[in-house]
């Protein structure tokens, strides 16, 4: 999924999977804040996300979006250009059961790396 900063909010625009434009809206949030989503972007950061329990805990993230997304993980990473976010990537491996292990996260910054990097030279 791909989600942009747009108007105070992150809007996602991109997404692919099952149930997938049921999802959407779980990914819709103030831009700047405590959501896991905005911190991730304003940090231009990149997060291996094993449960959002802790986020719906801590009152970041709203129960409805456990009851919708579940307990599948997740991997997290801001794309920007060199002044500011202009987006968050959001990659998990959908409802197949299987965890997202360090080699993944690995290979995820890996390219996110090399995406901030494209973006940076075509910004010059």
């Amino acid at each position: 999924m791909f989600v942009t900063p747009s108007t105070g909010e992150l809007d996602p625009r991109i997404s692919f999977g099952i149930n997938d434009t049921a999802l959407l809206a779980l990914f819709k949030c103030q831009s700047k804040g405590h959501h896991i989503f905005a911190r991730t972007l304003q940090g231009y950061q990149s997060l291996k996300v094993d449960s959002f329990q802790p986020e719906v805990t801590a009152g970041h993230l709203p129960p409805e979006f456990i009851e919708k997304w579940g307990e599948s993980p997740c991997l997290l990473g801001a794309l920007f250009a060199p002044t500011k976010p202009i987006g968050l990537l959001i990659a998990d491996r959908g409802n197949t059961g299987q965890s997202i292990s360090d080699v993944d996260y690995t290979n995820f910054v890996l390219i996110l790396s090399l995406i901030n990097t494209a973006i940076a030279r075509l910004a010059r």
